[in-house]
């Protein structure tokens, strides 16, 4: 009687797994509450880039994602660097929309005899990891020739190589 039990908790904890959102993929927002990255022109060498993540995305990848879309817009306008001259850092809660499965067994015995039982919990949210909630945002001017050096400066290049090869490895 315990293993059916034990055995439809089993089950659901693996539907609830399943059912538990993905990050959001590298791709342009299809709307202005859509998920994915998005830009306007502000002047010609200068853009506002934001990277809106779903609750399963993380902080750090949201702000990746900003800055490997404005290295493209960069390379695409016939630039070589990109200074942030403004950034917001996703707002983050520390809720996580992964189901958690506890199990627990425990065994008596007394005079009036023995027994086991096993009991399965779980809990949906309330985790620990950190997500998104706020777009990234990124404010960026343009340039060409010799590269500022400063901390906030970027070659556009350098950027689209690194993180376009994280992205395209799936993280």
């Amino acid at each position: 009687m315990h293993a059916r039990y034990f055995a439809a908790a089993a089950a659901a904890a693996a539907l609830a797994a399943a059912c538990a959102s993905a990050p959001t993929p590298y791709a342009p927002a299809t709307g202005a509450s859509s998920y994915g990255y998005s830009e306007q022109k502000i002047e010609a060498d200068r853009y506002a880039i934001r990277f809106n993540g779903n609750r399963a995305t993380a902080a750090n990848a949201a702000q990746d994602y900003a800055l490997l879309r404005a290295a493209e817009i960069t390379l695409r306008d016939g630039y070589e660097w990109f200074a942030v001259v403004d950034r917001a850092a996703p707002d983050q809660s520390t809720r996580s929309s992964n189901p958690n499965v506890s199990v627990g067994v425990g065994g008596t015995s007394g005079s009036f005899g023995s027994g086991v039982s096993t009991g399965v919990g779980i809990s949906f949210g309330g985790g620990g990891a950190r997500t998104v909630r706020e777009p990234a945002a990124l404010e960026v001017k343009m340039g060409s020739g010799p590269r500022p050096d400063q901390a906030n400066v970027y070659d556009a290049q350098s950027v689209v190589d690194t993180l376009g090869r994280r992205v395209a490895l799936g993280g």
